[in-house]
């Protein structure tokens, strides 16, 4: 669903594009909100997160994983929520619950504010669309506080909290994944 290669780019999208699918190039997309309800709607899908970074300044490369089984997404009327049965570590050192507070949670983009909290926008506060749960803190603690920017204009370092620790760690080199796995029936 999204896709990072090197450097960022902006996912400070509107809701068309993110209904309709971008693609900037062949490492930089997202295939729409629209499709993915089309190809979760009858069959739940399982879904994995797979992020791979490089550490700035460091030659250490990481991976995490994280699973979810009966993975949705609903449709334009429900502005393309999200549900899942259950999340699965899938290695030792696990993204963790990515998606933790979000099940349920509809997409949000700048223009279009969908996250349940009448006193700010997370959209515009992560400047990406995104699963947000604005009840919840914006979910800092999902998937999206590694690649989201806290600003309007991220250059190809950005700085980033790292869920559970209270300090900041810098990243460049970052590729996430997600991918649908059918469900076995």
């Amino acid at each position: 669903m999204r896709h990072y290669k090197d450097h960022p780019f902006s996912f400070n999208r509107t809701w068309d594009e993110y209904v309709n699918g971008f693609m900037e190039d062949e490492y930089r997309v997202w295939i729409g909100l629209e499709t993915l309800h089309q190809i979760t709607k009858h069959t739940p899908h399982q879904v994995l997160v797979f992020m791979v970074y490089m550490q700035y300044n460091a030659d250490t490369m990481w991976g995490f994983e994280a699973e979810y089984t009966d993975f949705k997404v609903g449709n334009r009327s429900t502005h393309y929520t999200i549900t899942y049965s259950s999340y699965i570590p899938r290695t030792s050192n696990s993204l963790g619950d990515t998606l933790n507070g979000l099940n349920g949670s509809s997409f949000s983009t700048y223009d279009r504010d969908n996250d349940g909290d009448d006193n700010r926008s997370c959209a515009l506060q992560y400047a990406g669309g995104w699963w947000f749960n604005g009840l919840n803190g914006c979910s800092t603690n999902s998937i999206t506080s590694f690649f989201t920017c806290p600003t309007q204009n991220c250059g190809p370092m950005a700085i980033k909290k790292f869920p559970g620790h209270q300090y900041l760690y810098q990243y460049d080199k970052v590729v996430a994944v997600m991918l649908f796995l059918k469900t076995e029936q």
